[in-house]
């Protein structure tokens, strides 16, 4: 009996507790992954309509605030996300079209935290990241018909 008991606490609840933490950080993973890409397109859709059809002005009103908002409700208080807006050179002209295109492709970047249930094991951090592409159009300076 007092050989079986030394087992439990040296290995088996051990053991026990490694695969509680693995599946938390898994289940973790797959929020932050979640709440990653839909952060990533919640900030991808803050286009200034308005600007965008009077100036042809590719600007993204409080899309970092929109994704920010989106990444809390999805994930709770337990991560950190961040957010990089990548533009292309203006003025490129799509061959097939002749219209001038812009390609502004947004990265986010995600990390969640797990407690872990053994105290000597420390924290699990987990960080996920997400893209995504948008692509602007505009005619070309051809006379209307």
């Amino acid at each position: 009996m007092a050989l079986y008991a030394a087992f439990l606490v040296t290995v088996g609840l051990p053991l026990l507790a490694l695969g509680v933490d693995v599946s938390r950080v898994e289940l973790m993973r797959v929020k932050l992954r979640n709440a990653t890409e839909a952060a990533c397109q919640a900030y991808a859709n803050s286009l200034d309509i308005q600007a965008f059809q009077l100036r042809n002005e590719l600007k993204f009103t409080d899309g970092y605030k929109n994704a920010q908002n989106v990444f809390t409700r999805a994930l709770g208080n337990s991560g950190t996300f961040g957010a990089v807006e990548e533009r292309s050179d203006a003025g490129k002209t799509d061959i097939g079209s002749g219209k001038s295109v812009e390609i502004i492709v947004i990265r986010c970047f995600g990390t969640g935290f797990v407690e872990a249930m053994i105290p000597l094991v420390g924290n699990y951090a987990i960080s996920e990241s997400a893209s995504a592409k948008t692509k602007f159009s505009t005619e070309s300076s051809r006379p209307m018909k």
